[in-house]
């Protein structure tokens, strides 16, 4: 069955399970220029090029990505938290969007051997020259994060780059690695620091182009929060950069949708009328909802506003989101799900007297609340 077929045999079923407050139509408008090809690949590597597909399920099915949320109940102070987290933000401000350029993630796989190398002393798990296979025209953006992930599919290794860039020779420089094992938990030792504020993998919760194609997200999402806990975190965060009231949602905090919400379309700025969507468009928009009402979203970082990533869309790519899809959620939407006070870490650790590097975990610890 083909893509396409697939995909709206998906959304016949799914119209059935979900309550979307919207209809479709023939003609989109997602606010991107769509490319010619709308089935993507799986990694942003170079167009038309065959990568090893990841696994359906990325990290471990009992790990934090891949289990339900509302296994623990909802929070007693569920509204007080994020009430705390959005504070500042004005009405409407707290609209989530899906960022899918710039701060979002490159996934690359295969390619050229390229000379990868830290620019500093403490690396990470990196240590001195490694020689990857790599795409030449897939780059970290060091605008921003310099985010950079590279999978070895044969190796079941991921390696997270922070603050990467390409230098001048063709190879590729960072500042920090993170080695995860494709088939591990998904996370690290409390303490122990990553690409993300929190420690955690990019490519935990993130939303890949190969699932939206084949019509199943089944999985966490990762998602950032505004005003997340200073002090700070849960587990499956590892640290955090929390800059909000001690009190607020701390990273590694679970969130989910509530069960009754339902989804509309996005008002179209200069018309004030809600967005026409093609059957594919509100097929994405729904695998989303259900991912958000079934797995729900850990708290991996702190952003302006509410934002979930995907997979970054790359020159001559099909645009398969966006960015606005959800943005008739707020955070209002959501409920915290439960934890105990003493779950949450204080960061830094009082006896911690230099920057943590532990790498991941071989499995859950007990220092805090690993679900």
């Amino acid at each position: 069955m083909s893509g396409t077929v697939r995909a709206r045999v998906l959304l016949a079923a799914a119209v059935g399970s979900l309550a979307l407050g919207c209809t479709s139509t023939d003609s989109a408008s997602t606010g991107a220029t769509p490319a010619a090809d709308e089935n993507g690949a799986g990694l942003s590597t170079r167009v038309g090029s065959e990568p090893a597909p990841l696994p359906d399920t990325v990290f471990s099915v009992l790990g934090p990505w891949n289990t339900f949320a509302d296994d623990r109940g909802v929070h007693p102070r569920s509204t007080g938290l994020l009430r705390e987290v959005a504070l500042g933000l004005r009405p409407g401000e707290d609209a989530l969007l899906i960022q899918t350029w710039g701060r979002s993630v490159p996934v690359v796989t295969d390619g050229e051997p390229t000379v990868v190398r830290c620019r500093q002393a403490r690396c990470g798990d990196g240590a001195g020259e490694l020689l990857l296979d790599l795409p030449t025209d897939v780059d970290p953006d060091p605008r921003y994060d310099g985010w950079y992930t590279v999978v070895d599919v044969a190796e079941r290794t991921v390696r997270d780059l922070r603050r990467a860039r390409r230098e001048d020779d063709g190879s590729i420089s960072y500042e920090l690695m993170r080695e995860w094992d494709l088939d591990g938990p998904g996370f690290q030792q409390p303490y122990g620091v990553g690409a993300r504020g929190s420690g955690l993998p990019l490519l935990g919760g993130l939303i890949r182009r190969d699932e939206l194609d084949r019509g199943a997200v089944e999985h966490a999402l990762a998602i950032s929060l505004p005003g997340t806990a200073s002090g700070s975190f849960l587990q499956p965060a590892s640290s955090t950069d929390g800059t909000g009231a001690a009190s607020s949602l701390p990273q590694g905090a679970r969130i989910y949708l509530r069960p009754a919400f339902r989804l509309t379309r996005p008002v179209d700025p200069a018309t004030g009328r809600p967005q026409e969507w093609t059957p594919e468009v509100q097929l994405r928009a729904m695998l989303l909802v259900r991912a958000l009402k079934t797995y729900g979203a850990v708290v991996v970082d702190e952003a302006p506003v509410p934002t979930l990533y995907a997979e970054r869309t790359e020159a001559g790519q099909a645009p398969l989101l966006g960015g606005d899809e959800l943005s008739g959620i707020g955070l209002d939407d959501f409920l915290v799900v439960d934890f105990d006070p003493e779950d949450r870490l204080a960061y830094p650790a009082d006896d911690l007297t230099d920057e943590p590097t532990d790498g991941p975990t071989d499995g859950p610890t007990d220092d805090g609340d690993t679900r």
